[in-house]
């Protein structure tokens, strides 16, 4: 009889169903067995595995694995020396991969012979023998598996002839490279003649080779594509400039005068001839924002100057005073009439043009008006009821009777320079502006003048007599004298000392001012018979007196004793005298200037001469010659 109990039940452990029966819930006493029977299967498994392992590398160390090929050459079970020997025997010479450079719809093959490429049968051999070999086990495991299942076949090391390959792609690179080419612009006559902008090429050796040799190294033909950079040109649009350029030249520039009815002026036009005009225009390039060079339109400045400078010289036109005669006789002859006319004077302003036909040309303007100033003369023949020309004002002169002909004949050129002149209220007279050039091409003949510290035969001499006239008729006149010189010494010619003045052109001058305040007509009077010239002065006559006191005299001294110079022109015993003694002195002459009996002015004029011993010129002594 079998008895079964019931162990006791915990209350953590669930009932069992009641269809479930105790002995399905008890391991069989015989699972231990087998579990200890697959344990022993797998350890006998790795086992077998792990000493197949280690024949497989004990078979093939210092050896190539089986299944691996190079270029289809079969190094299995090799050395590295024997696989290198192999490589070395059937892989020369090498008929490796052909490489297909293009750009741009051209092609260049590039076959072994053309790299010159050989097989480095050393380094294949060794990459050969690390196929299989990794540094993680597992890694090196799987390939040889891979190896066994597969194989493999690896594309040969190569060595590349660097000089042949570089050659060969410089020769490509010639055929792609160019030089970038700006857009230019070229004026040619009146043609303004434009060529556009073409990038560059310029090819990257060294990264296209870089690609040839990554397809080398797969040991299979294909295509490269040559690496080739575009360079961009650095004058790109140039068409701004280029139209600026054909509107400057389809028109001539006008350069308008508009005249000046007040002056007589007629109106005046000039055009700039576009063909000249093309000569000014400069094409100048100029660095831009964006790195490259913008091109602009210059006009030459100095042309520009230079043309104005010509045509300033071309309407140039010199100011002429009107000369007039006063007929203080004859009533009926209008008193007052023109003995030669004036002539408005003309003056360009260059510098202004220059400006204005700048700004005309950079904006693009047709016309500019010229800068032409007309300039009124100071003596206008227009204006001769307004210059107050109506009385004798003043009068001086002076006596020449007993001079040489040649000194009347210089005193009468001299004097007819001064016919008709007129000097404007608070105009300045100048002497030696008036006479000009005193010389024999002006009509002066030799005479004697003051010459250093002699009296010497000389072109002019005895215009001194004109200039010492007109100062007494400015004297007499009240005028103020500006500048006035004493001659050297005293000058018999001239009377009492005192009022003489002396001129050298173009050093010394005689100036005065006209302060009347209306036009003064100087008109000379020559008296050939009684050897007398004489200057009127005509205007309207202030409201004042003028009254000379002196000459005062003090510091007289004594010229030295006669000087006798031998003369080799004179026969001997002759004596003839050149120059007469005459005692120095300071001389002081005042003119007071007096409205009723009111003084106005009181100038003094100082006059120094220094004492001048006579000259002798003599004959040779029989024994001079000696």
């Amino acid at each position: 009889m079998t008895t079964t109990s019931t162990a006791p039940r915990r209350q953590s452990t669930p009932p069992l169903p009641r269809h479930a029966s105790l002995r399905g819930r008890i391991p069989p006493r015989r699972r231990p067995s087998i579990v200890l029977f697959f344990g022993l299967c797998l350890g006998l498994s790795a086992l077998l595995l792990l000493t197949a392992i280690t024949a497989v590398q004990l078979r093939f160390a210092n050896r190539v694995f089986a299944g691996v090929r190079v270029a289809g050459v079969d190094l299995s079970e090799l050395t590295r020396e024997q696989a290198a020997a192999r490589l070395q025997e059937q892989l020369t010479p090498f008929q490796g991969p052909t490489i297909l450079l293009r750009y741009a719809g051209q092609a260049w093959p590039l076959a072994s012979a053309d790299l010159g490429l050989q097989v480095d049968a050393q380094a294949t051999a060794q990459r050969a023998y690390e196929l299989g070999r990794q540094a993680n086990p597992l890694d090196s495991l799987a390939a040889q598996w891979r190896l066994a299942r597969a194989g493999a076949n690896l594309a040969p090391a190569l060595t590349v002839g660097e000089v042949q390959a570089a050659d060969l792609l410089q020769r490509v690179a010639q055929s792609i490279d160019r030089p970038a080419r700006d857009a230019t612009v070229t004026i040619h006559g009146l043609q303004v003649v434009t060529t556009v902008a073409q990038a560059g090429r310029d090819t990257d050796l060294q990264a296209t080779w870089a690609a040839v040799q990554a397809q080398l190294a797969q040991g299979e033909s294909g295509t490269v594509d040559v690496v080739v950079h575009e360079l961009p040109p650095l004058v790109h649009d140039v068409e701004a400039v280029a139209d600026q350029a054909r509107r400057l030249l389809r028109t001539p520039l006008l350069l308008a005068y508009a005249g000046d009815a007040a002056q007589d002026e007629a109106p005046l036009q000039f055009a700039l001839d576009p063909v000249q005009l093309a000569g000014w225009l400069h094409i100048i390039p100029q660095p831009s924002a964006s790195g490259g060079i913008s091109l602009t339109l210059q006009v030459d400045e100095a042309a520009v100057r230079a043309y104005a400078q010509s045509l300033a010289a071309s309407l140039a036109r010199a100011t002429i005073d009107a000369r007039l005669h006063f007929d203080p006789i004859d009533p009926t002859a209008g008193r007052l009439s023109v003995l030669s006319p004036s002539q408005p004077g003309r003056v360009l302003d260059v510098a202004e043009t220059v400006t204005r036909t700048l700004a005309a040309l950079s904006t693009g303007r047709a016309q500019i008006d010229l800068p032409l100033q007309v300039v009124k003369p100071a003596v206008d023949m227009r204006d001769l009821d307004r210059m107050g020309i109506r009385e004798l004002i003043a009068s001086g002169a002076t006596t020449f009777k007993g001079s040489s002909a040649a000194r009347v004949a210089n005193i009468a050129q001299g004097a007819r320079q001064f016919e008709g002149v007129v000097v404007p209220p608070n105009g300045i007279f100048s002497f030696n502006r008036i006479v000009g050039d005193v010389s024999a091409a002006n009509g002066y003949e030799d005479a004697l003048v003051i010459w250093g510290d002699r009296t010497a035969v000389g072109i002019g001499g005895g215009i001194c007599q004109v200039s010492t006239t007109v100062f007494r008729a400015a004297f007499w006149g009240g005028m103020p004298i500006v500048e006035r010189w004493a001659h050297g010494y005293v000058v018999g010619w001239y009377g009492e000392p005192g009022m003489d003045a002396t001129i050298f052109t173009p050093s010394v001058d005689f100036r005065f001012r006209n302060d009347t305040g209306a036009y003064v007509l100087i008109q000379p009077e020559l008296d050939l018979t009684q050897g007398r010239l004489t200057f009127n002065f005509y205007g309207t006559k202030p409201n004042r007196t003028v009254e000379r006191i002196g000459p005062e005299t003090s510091n007289v001294r004594k010229p030295e004793p006669p000087l006798y110079q031998v003369d080799p022109s004179l026969a001997p015993g002759v004596k003839k005298q050149v120059d007469w003694a005459v005692d120095g002195r300071d001389v002081v002459v005042t003119r007071v200037i007096k409205q009723g009996e009111q003084v106005l002015r009181q100038d003094k004029f100082v006059s120094k001469y220094q004492p001048w011993r006579a000259v002798y010129l003599v004959g040779p002594t029989p024994d001079a010659g000696g």
